[in-house]
């Protein structure tokens, strides 16, 4: 006869299941395994760390920089320059950008951006005066008004009256 196989013979290892015991991480209190030494989830240590890991982080943070807004248009209003206006906006935001580079250092960054807006807007300063200048001399010119050449010129050359001349009644 046969004989049905005894209950108590373990199966093999590969297919019975292991159960893990589990514990809870004492800094997120997620589940973790017994024998972990370091949590899975927050990357805490639970034991001390080996020999040559005390000054290393468990977490890298990378910091995210972000391009300042008043740089990017100060250098936008240095390249437009409408009318000039333009120009002394881009002055005005990019010293505003450059402090507020310089007070969120690492976080914000566009400090070159910045600069060539303050020196587009210096330029475009530079030629409205120019321009400026250029325009008064044509005008002078135009209207035919004598220059300050013309006068000293013409009051050197007036001749001395006679004392006749100064006496005479008109």
């Amino acid at each position: 006869m046969w004989e049905a196989p005894s209950s108590n013979k373990s199966l093999p290892s590969s297919a019975s299941p292991e159960v893990k015991s589990v514990k809870a991480c004492p800094q997120c209190g997620l589940e973790i395994q017994d024998e972990a030494i370091k949590c899975r989830y927050c990357r805490t240590w639970l034991v001390p760390p080996p020999a040559g890991l005390h000054g290393v982080p468990s977490q890298i943070v990378i910091q995210q920089s972000t391009t300042s807004g008043m740089a990017i248009a100060s250098l936008v209003m240095g390249l437009l320059w409408m009318y000039w206006i333009g120009s002394i906006l881009a002055i005005c935001l990019g010293y505003a950008a450059r402090r507020e580079i310089r007070n969120n250092a690492g976080r914000i960054e566009g400090q070159g951006m910045a600069t060539a807006g303050i020196v587009l807007g210096w330029i475009g300063i530079g030629i409205l005066a120019l321009l400026i200048v250029v325009l008064m001399y044509l005008r002078k010119i135009d209207t035919g008004q004598p220059g300050m050449r013309e006068t000293r010129s013409t009051a050197m050359v007036e001749r001395s009256r006679t004392t006749q001349e100064r006496f005479v009644c008109v």
